[in-house]
């Protein structure tokens, strides 16, 4: 019989694969998502306890500015947009002192005059330099660039991006912020450095020794572009692009986990885990790069090779907590960055990340919900010799976030209903990704824009999108490598087209617009 055969499925539902469905839908294409969870939105999504909404990851929401993506991408589909501006980005508990990241770029001007005084004039000369390059940059990500160059289309592509601002700052892709810092003449301020080292661990997954000059520099400017409040945080968005890629007749299939992707009869045949088949004339799998690798009949070496060259080292410890709302400060959403001490390594509590949502009336107006992340080496928790072992390492960092929570929330631990704590381990349970780790590759010198992992797999009509491939992670960088991941499906099924109607013009062609497979 004829089974029907679908021009794009796109293997799970994060935000990089529901743009790149929905972008696709948006043409008229013959579209379907398999997403393995309940609720779509991924590492950016969100998940029920207890009949509480908590967000399953990324909190801050950005990208909603006239001419950001999410913007661009919304006004493409026509979705109405409901992302409110928000004052404040966060506020950092250094030590010793707070910095209060505002939106408004004069006030945070004065702001990190007032709290960093001892970095002078070379403070002003760094700071300076870092809205130059994010400038540059935020106009270069405008034109929603496709790195690596693969072919002769992405340098000409890349040629028509070159301008003087661009030319002139090209030598920051091969320089760090530690670099910036050190031309500055500020290097050495510790206060001042451990707060930039704090901002590009949450953002670009390295520290400034590390992270490329002209990336890190719109990391660290990004928040005078605006943040915004969403009624479900990033969750949200995801909802949204369900909706509209729902509305253009494509399907997104939860409870659907994907196990095998292979090559046949010049189709790609998808096998779920309850062992039905789906054919699909391209696919976006917006998966990690390690876990594509597995699922691939005979990956070529970029796939394989890819997880050893681009180490992605960072999993998350979470403290998820439902709280009593009855005198609990706001406004909200509220989100703080704690950071204990200027000597520690910024990891395992060193370093956390705190995001307070207030009550979710009409069922929960008295609740509201907390969590606090921070960074962990993955590593460790896998060769950690019993179970008692694992629950004490998970109980002494859960305690380690909850202490630091307690800096911003005085007397939180008497406001808790109920908490739980995750882990690599946990999140690997959960969403499937290799050894629970999370955040996508660090944005460094070795693995950044032209060293990054390419959406193209190497394989005819298979992509990739996500914050394993360019650019990263952030719902930013998903939304772009999605953007290219439908691209490139959309260039490679016009080619096919074009195959196929001059098949059609040649003796015995005929089009493969079915194919029959034995049952």
């Amino acid at each position: 019989m004829a089974e029907r055969v679908y021009d794009v499925l796109v293997i799970g539902a994060g935000i990089g694969g529901l743009t790149a469905a929905a972008l696709c839908a948006d043409t008229g294409l013959d579209v379907a998502v398999l997403e393995g969870h309940t609720r779509p939105g991924g590492c950016a999504g969100d998940f029920l306890r207890r009949g509480i909404l908590f967000p399953a990851g990324a909190t801050v929401v950005l990208g909603f500015e006239p001419g950001g993506l999410h913007r661009w991408v919304y006004e493409r589909l026509d979705i109405p947009i409901s992302a409110l501006p928000l004052d404040t980005a966060m506020t950092v508990h250094l030590p010793d002192r707070q910095v209060t990241i505002s939106t408004d770029r004069r006030h945070w001007e004065h702001e990190r005059q007032r709290a960093f005084p001892s970095i002078g004039p070379g403070g002003d000369r760094f700071w300076a330099d870092v809205r130059r390059l994010a400038d540059t940059a935020h106009d270069l990500a405008a034109a929603r660039p496709s790195l690596p160059l693969q072919s002769v289309r992405d340098l000409w592509n890349a040629a028509r991006l070159a301008r003087p601002s661009l030319l002139a700052a090209a030598p920051t892709l091969w320089q760090s912020v530690a670099d910036l810092l050190a031309s500055a003449g500020i290097a050495g301020d510790v206060p001042h450095r451990r707060f930039v080292d704090n901002q590009l661990l949450i953002s670009m997954q390295c520290l400034a020794d590390e992270a490329v000059a002209m990336n890190g520099a719109l990391a660290l400017d990004v928040y005078r572009r605006g943040v915004f409040h969403l009624p479900h945080g990033t969750a949200t968005i995801a909802q949204d692009l369900v909706r509209a890629l729902e509305a253009r007749g494509a399907a997104c299939h939860f409870r659907t986990w994907v196990r095998r992707v292979q090559r046949t009869l010049g189709l790609w045949a998808v096998t779920t885990a309850d062992d039905d088949r789906l054919l699909a004339r391209t696919v976006i799998a917006n998966i990690p790069t390690p876990d594509l690798a597995l699922m691939v009949d005979e990956p070529p070496p970029q796939l394989v090779r890819a997880p050893h060259e681009r180490v992605q080292p960072w999993g998350a410890v979470v403290c998820y907590a439902a709280l009593d709302a009855t005198d609990l400060p706001g406004p909200f959403p509220q989100y703080h960055q704690i950071v204990e001490t200027y000597s520690d390594e910024l990891e395992d509590g060193a370093s956390s990340f705190l995001s307070i949502f207030g009550p979710q009336p009409p069922r929960h107006p008295s609740i509201a919900t907390l969590s606090i992340s921070t960074h962990t080496r993955v590593d460790p928790w896998w060769r950690l010799a019993s179970r008692p072992a694992y629950l004490e390492r998970k109980a002494r960092i859960g305690e380690r976030l909850l202490a630091a929570a307690e800096r911003v929330v005085p007397g939180l631990r008497g406001k808790i209903i109920f908490s739980e704590v995750a882990t690599p381990r946990g999140y690997w349970r959960w969403t499937g990704r290799h050894e629970g780790r999370v955040g996508g590759v660090p944005q460094s010198l070795r693995h950044a824009n032209l060293r990054a992992q390419s959406h193209r797999t190497g394989l005819p009509g298979l992509f990739q999108c996500g914050d394993s491939v360019f650019p990263g992670q952030g719902t930013i960088g998903v939304t772009l490598s999605g953007l290219n991941a439908s691209r490139d499906a959309l260039r490679h099924l016009d080619e096919h087209r074009r195959r196929t109607r001059a098949g059609r013009g040649r003796p015995g062609g005929r089009a493969a617009t079915a194919v029959e497979v034995r049952p």
